[in-house]
């Protein structure tokens, strides 16, 4: 879906996908002045959880000595960028995000503007038609911190069943006409991979989802 939204002189367009929400926001000259950054925070509907998002980037200032893949809040440390994504999202699931733009000293930021959007995540099956997407180029930051930059037959299966986040064990469980079938564990997806088809590899049994080892 997508939810355009302003306020105070902040532009917010949300786009949100299945596991990502993208978000490019503009502010008018006259509000940039003094201006640090964008503070996000969400609410999840189904957990009624309020979270304030992090990010990777500090102010020297306030954390001068930061730890290894330390990651930091948008509330202390805010996005210095026009164009961001939040991508701990889950499919098919409402939220509420609060955009706040921030000024001042990094050691004692205040929100002058705020802005709430209601988005709503895409399902991953349909009545039809499923879209099942793994993790890209985008994610190696990420991937490197989780796993300290080893390669998944080293990480083991946990770095693999992030790396996939359901592709493998997804096209079993899509909902058929008549109700849900499981499908052959034998039977191979055609997916593309750096530009050409390639072969998903074969699950050893109908276990589980995302059971599937990868080589």
């Amino acid at each position: 879906m997508r939810r355009r939204t302003q306020q105070g002189g902040l532009t917010v367009n949300a786009i949100a996908g299945t596991h990502v929400v993208f978000f490019g926001l503009d502010l008018t000259e006259d509000e940039r002045p003094g201006f640090r950054g964008f503070a996000f925070k969400r609410f999840d509907h189904d957990e009624q959880d309020t979270i304030w998002l992090q990010g990777m980037k500090r102010f020297e200032q306030t954390e001068p000595h930061p730890a290894k893949g330390e990651r930091f809040s948008t509330r202390q440390h805010p996005i210095q960028s026009f164009q961001w994504a939040d991508y701990s999202v889950h499919p098919g699931r409402d939220h509420t995000y609060t955009v706040a733009v921030l000024y001042g000293d990094p050691a004692s930021l205040e929100a002058r503007i705020e802005l709430e959007v209601e988005v709503t995540t895409e399902p991953e099956t349909g009545p039809v038609h499923s879209a099942f997407f793994n993790r890209g180029s985008v994610a190696t930051q990420e991937y490197a911190r989780r796993f300290e930059n080893r390669p998944p037959s080293k990480a083991g299966l946990g770095a693999y069943k992030w790396l996939s986040r359901g592709l493998l064990g997804g096209p079993r469980r899509v909902p058929r006409p008549g109700g849900l079938r499981l499908g052959n564990p034998r039977r191979r997806l055609r997916a593309p991979v750096a530009g050409r088809a390639r072969r998903a590899p074969r699950s050893p049994s109908a276990g589980s989802e995302g059971d599937g080892a990868v080589r």
